[in-house]
């Protein structure tokens, strides 16, 4: 008696596609925000950006939020108050360490992995963000998987 055995070709997952895009600056006291689209979902790797804050007195502090559109599910800061007239250049990636040796670079260590879903969003979120500040040259590296229309 002959056995027949059934296998089910299942399609691999694969390492997804490397990318790497650029969010367009908002207006002057505005955040940044990029929302993952439908069919997609993205392992993000980094976020690079510069504020430069305007005169009025108030430290700031720089964010990064990870949210499915309503729910905060990643909040990460920095440690170093951004004060008025200066220009940081923030990265937020992995295992980063907290402090580098340039004055005007800052680091922010995303949880790992930083995923996001269809729907969900990677932001900034400025802690006294005041209305001449500017959020300018907004990088990001990602891994993108299709996850198809759902």
């Amino acid at each position: 008696m002959k056995r027949h055995l059934l296998i089910r070709k299942v399609p691999p997952i694969g390492l997804g596609d490397w990318v790497s895009a650029q969010i367009v600056n908002p207006g002057a006291g505005v955040n940044f925000a990029f929302t993952c689209p439908v069919g997609l979902k993205f392992e993000l790797v980094s976020v690079r950006y510069q504020l430069q804050t305007d005169a009025t007195v108030s430290n700031r502090t720089a964010n990064i939020v990870i949210d499915d559109g309503t729910n905060i599910l990643s909040l990460t800061a920095n440690n170093t108050l951004h004060t008025a007239s200066q220009t940081v250049r923030y990265t937020a990636a992995p295992t980063l360490l907290t402090t580098v040796p340039l004055s005007n670079e800052a680091t922010l260590p995303l949880g790992q992995p930083s995923l996001l879903m269809p729907g969900w969003r990677v932001r900034s979120n400025i802690g006294n963000f005041q209305a001449g500040d500017v959020l300018t040259n907004i990088f990001w590296v990602a891994r993108r998987f299709d996850v198809g229309r759902q």
